[in-house]
């Protein structure tokens, strides 16, 4: 049912339903976000807990859930393609990410629904919808949420990098339950220390931990080199994904 109320394109209408919904979800997120007053580095707006607040008591979080279900539909040809509905569906996630983001940003009541969906989260990691955002809003300031993670995860994310690949997406969680400001959360770090360098696993996840005289070296001189004249505040995102990846690995460590 959602499907069809959301995800198809097949009529003139269902075309008109799918950009008032984007429409929409535009606007929810600019209702959920003020411009800054007081200069915060590398965040230009913060979230309006007034808005959060109303936005969960009007069901908010429910209605979300019910679009990202909408993932499920979403599948690849056999030449690794997406049809015209499946990325339609993956802008509308996307959207939806974007304002669970600013959802749960600094709001713990928020958080604590967004924790309860984590999984889904970390599963969608993948999925090209900024999964890997909601991630850092869930745990952002709030230190009992980064107690409760499962150290087992932490585990299940590192066979992820050894297997698919490194991501920086994938070191989210832990670069999100160390510490709160100036407060180290011991246990997470050590377990991420443990999960990240232990015997056998530091080479298979670790990226550009190598001699200078190393090609290796070379080909991360070679990146770096793509973004010495840019004058933007680039975030890891912008990066190609090897050096973001490095650089959220000795963020992590």
């Amino acid at each position: 049912e959602m499907h069809e109320l959301w995800g198809v394109l097949e009529t003139d209408k269902d075309r008109m339903t799918n950009e008032s919904t984007k429409k929409m979800l535009s606007e929810l997120i600019d209702y959920c976000r003020v411009r800054r007053t007081v200069l915060e580095f590398d965040e230009d707006y913060a979230a309006d807990p007034q808005i959060q607040d109303m936005y969960r008591n009007l069901g908010c979080f429910e209605i979300c859930m019910k679009f990202m279900g909408l993932l499920d539909s979403v599948e690849e040809d056999e030449d690794g393609n997406f049809s015209e509905e499946a990325e339609n569906t993956r802008h509308l996630c996307l959207l939806v990410n974007t304002l669970l983001y600013w959802y749960f940003l600094g709001n713990p009541k928020n958080q604590q629904q967004g924790f309860g969906e984590l999984e889904m989260f970390l599963e969608t990691l993948d999925m090209g919808i900024n999964s890997h955002l909601i991630i850092k809003a869930i745990f952002k300031n709030n230190e009992a949420l980064m107690r409760l993670v499962p150290h087992s995860t932490l585990s299940e994310l590192v066979d992820r990098i050894s297997k698919i690949g490194r991501s920086h997406h994938y070191l989210t969680l832990f670069a999100s339950i160390s510490h709160v400001g100036e407060k180290n959360i011991a246990e997470n770090q050590f377990e991420i220390v443990k999960s990240l360098t232990s015997p056998g696993c530091l080479k298979k996840v670790s990226c550009f931990l190598c001699p200078v005289e190393s090609p290796e070296y070379e080909d991360k001189r070679e990146q770096m080199k793509m973004f010495a004249g840019d004058a933007r505040d680039l975030a890891l995102d912008d990066l190609t994904p090897l050096l973001a990846y490095h650089l959220m690995f000795l963020e992590v460590l």
